[in-house]
């Protein structure tokens, strides 16, 4: 069972599985449209729309779970003087960045892959800086459900 602090969350630990496999996959997902030429289908778009909905429908049940443990984690980093762990936004949006745009195009403009919604294509160079804070949410993620 996933213990927070002193208390076993017992049935909670099923929806932080859940969320971080809906998330994992919604991280493939946009990995795998953005490192292609080809503009996103409709069907590209209803996917996304899909895992978006389902990850808002359960984010505030998930960040119930999450943020003491994140609370831990950081805080020690913090009091130390060691870097903190950055994923390129602060703490309330570690994974909204991701979701939150309303779709592909939105969120290629707000992770900076492109300047406007008239042509798909993604600046390659700044999808490898996107494609870095993607492996350290997952990261954070994985530990955190470990």
């Amino acid at each position: 069972n996933l213990v927070v602090g002193n208390c076993d969350l017992g049935d909670e630990e099923d929806l932080a599985y859940d969320w971080c496999e809906k998330y994992f996959e919604l991280l493939a997902f946009v990995e795998l449209v953005t490192a292609t030429e080809a503009p996103p289908t409709v069907e590209d778009q209803l996917i996304y729309q899909c895992l978006r909905e389902w990850l808002l429908a359960h984010e505030a049940g998930f960040q119930k779970l999450f943020k003491p443990y994140w609370a831990l984690r950081v805080q020690p980093e913090k009091d130390s003087g060691a870097n903190q762990i950055d994923c390129g936004m602060g703490d309330e949006d570690l994974f909204r960045s991701f979701y939150s745009p309303p779709d592909l195009y939105a969120l290629a403009i707000q992770q900076e892959l492109q300047e406007d919604v008239a042509v798909w294509d993604p600046n390659q160079s700044r999808a490898g800086y996107m494609r870095q804070i993607i492996i350290l949410n997952m990261k954070v993620l994985l530990d955190f459900v470990a």
